[in-house]
C-alpha cells in the first residue's frame, strides 16, 4: 500500500500545462463496479457470464489475477483505493464510519500536479446513508456524485438526471412503485428500469460527456466512474436477464455441514446476511439462488455493455492512444459459496479477490 507523500514528486503549485519530458503525461480512467468477485468476468476463465467488452480489455492489459482488497465491504476498501493505506491506518473501518477530517486522497494528489478530475457515480468514503450527502472532495472538479440508484437515498445527480429525461419513470419510483432492482427471486413484483433509465446507464452517459466536452482540454484528466452494480439486491433490465437461463449455472460451492467448524458469526450471516439487513442463504430455495446468480450476471453484463461504450468513446474522441485505463471492484460477492450470501467479514476469495 502506497502513503501518499505530500508532493509526489512535484510542486503542489506546478502549472496545468507542466509536462514530465517530452511525452505528455496519461489520462487515467479508473472504472469500478461494487460487489463484482474475481471469477464475474469471461476473462477470468468463466464460461457461464458474457463480459465481451471487459474480455477486450483484459486482453490489451496487464491482468493481475490475484487482486485482493483490504476489506470486503464498500466504504473501508475503497478508503484503502482513495488514501494508500490499510483499514487500521485510515480509519474509516465500516460502512457508516467517515475519514478522519484531512486525509489526502489521490484526487488531491494528482489534481494538485496538473490534473483535471472528476467523478460519476458512488463515493461512499462517508457516511451517507438515507438522505445525507457526501461533500466533494478537494481536487475534484466534475463532481456527479449518486451514492445509490434506489429511492430513500439522498438525492442526487442521478436522480436529477432521471427526473429530466424520464418524468414518468422518475414519478413511479418515487412513489414506490417502480423499482430500481429485485432480489432476483420468484414472487417479486416490481419492475426493474429499462435500460435506458438505469443507473449503470447513466454511469456511462456522463463518463462519455466528460470524455467528448466536459474535461478540461488544457490538461490530462483522471475520471472515476463508480457503478453501483452489481450490487445486491439482484436487479437487471429484462433484456439482460433473458441471456441466460438460471437452471443452466452452476450450483452454489458448498458442503454439507460447512459451516459446523467454523466461527459461529458464519452460521448468523447464513441465517441473515449483511448484519441482518437482508435475507442469508438459508432463506432462499435452490431455485432462488440459481435465479440470484442469473440477475447477478445479469448486472455485470449490463456493466459490461456501457464499458464498451466509453472505450468506443475513447476511440472516437482520439483519447485512447494516451489513456490508462483501468478496471476493479472494490470487493467481491459469496453468492450463495459456503453458504454465505453477499459480504462481510469472510475470508474467501468469492469475498476479497476482484477482477484488476
Amino acid at each position: 500500500m502506497i502513503n501518499y507523500p505530500p508532493h509526489v514528486g512535484m510542486s503542489r503549485t506546478a502549472p496545468a500545462g507542466d509536462r514530465s519530458g517530452s511525452t505528455p503525461r496519461p489520462n487515467i480512467l479508473l472504472i469500478c463496479t461494487d460487489q463484482q468477485r474475481f471469477d464475474a468476468l469471461g476473462a477470468s476463465g468463466n464460461p457461464e457470464i458474457s463480459t465481451p467488452n471487459l474480455d477486450r480489455l483484459a486482453g490489451q492489459s496487464a491482468t493481475f489475477t490475484h487482486c485482493y482488497v483490504q476489506s470486503s465491504v464498500c466504504a473501508p476498501s475503497r478508503a484503502s483505493l482513495m488514501s494508500g493505506q490499510y483499514v487500521h491506518n485510515h480509519g474509516l473501518w465500516a460502512n457508516g464510519v467517515g475519514l478522519p477530517a484531512g486525509t489526502r486522497l489521490l484526487p488531491e494528489v494528482v489534481s494538485a500536479v496538473g490534473y483535471d478530475c472528476g467523478l460519476v457515480g458512488k463515493w461512499h468514503l462517508d457516511a451517507c446513508f438515507g438522505p445525507r450527502t457526501e461533500p466533494q472532495p478537494e481536487g475534484i472538479r466534475v463532481w456527479r456524485w449518486s451514492h445509490a440508484p434506489y429511492w430513500g437515498s439522498s438525492e442526487n445527480a442521478y436522480h436529477r438526471w432521471l427526473a429530466a429525461a424520464y418524468p414518468d419513470i422518475y414519478d413511479r419510483l418515487r412513489a414506490g412503485r417502480h423499482a430500481t432492482r429485485t432480489a432476483g427471486v420468484a414472487g417479486d413484483s416490481f419492475d426493474v428500469l429499462p435500460t435506458e433509465a438505469h443507473y449503470s446507464h447513466w454511469v456511462g452517459n456522463e463518463a462519455i460527456s466528460f470524455l467528448r466536452s466536459d474535461r478540461l482540454t488544457d490538461r490530462p484528466f483522471f475520471f472515476i466512474a463508480n457503478f453501483f452494480d452489481p450490487h445486491h439486491s439482484f436487479g437487471a433490465p429484462k433484456e439482460y436477464i433473458d441471456r441466460y437461463r438460471a437452471d443452466e449455472l452452476s450450483r452454489p460451492r458448498t458442503v454439507p455441514g460447512e459451516l459446523a467448524t467454523k466461527p459461529p458469526i458464519m452460521a448468523e450471516a447464513s441465517r441473515e446476511s449483511y448484519a441482518g439487513h437482508a435475507p442469508g442463504y438459508v432463506s432462499y430455495s435452490g431455485d432462488d439462488l440459481q435465479n440470484i446468480k442469473a440477475n447477478y450476471y445479469a448486472m455485470v453484463s449490463l456493466v459490461d455493455d456501457e464499458v464498451g461504450r466509453i472505450l468506443d468513446a475513447l476511440d472516437a474522441t482520439g483519447l485512447a492512444g494516451n489513456t490508462v485505463v483501468i478496471f476493479t471492484s472494490d470487493h467481491g460477492e459469496m453468492l450463495g459459496d459456503h453458504q454465505l450470501m453477499l459480504k462481510g467479514p469472510f475470508m474467501y476469495d468469492c469475498a476479497l479477490r476482484v477482477p484488476f
